[in-house]
């Protein structure tokens, strides 16, 4: 992950944004590294620390891609649930549960092994 990505994190994490006027990053050809930091009230993050967010970006990055495809299922789904659409109580039924554990499937996911051990139901065929 790249150093502006961890810092950003780290930047977040303790209720501050990112300002190009008091942190500059550069690179010297061996690596990226912060050679401006003038954020008041917060030190300097040293690599242990920013190493630290590569795991809570991974899991970001991961479920924003689960709920992305989610939420994409859901969208296909959403006229089955329409008061007129022709089905049986079965049928429609079968289709609330469907939804119902697509809107609950990243509970509990905790990291980014979590969230890519997760296999998406497909869509029923009614």
């Amino acid at each position: 992950m790249a150093l502006y990505e961890k810092v950003k994190l780290y930047l977040e994490a303790n209720s501050r944004a990112w300002d190009d006027d008091t942190i500059k990053l550069q690179n010297d050809g061996d690596g990226d590294y912060i050679k401006i930091w003038d954020v008041d009230g917060l030190n300097k993050p040293n690599d242990v620390q920013l190493d630290a967010y590569e795991d809570k970006a991974n899991f970001n990055v991961a479920i924003n891609n689960l709920r992305k495809e989610r939420n994409n299922l859901l969208v296909q789904t959403d006229w089955y649930i329409l008061p007129d659409v022709p089905l049986t109580p079965a049928e429609k039924s079968t289709m609330m549960s469907y939804r119902a554990t697509l809107r609950n499937i990243t509970e509990g996911l905790q990291t980014a092994e979590d969230v890519e051990a997760v296999a998406l139901p497909g869509i029923p065929v009614l």
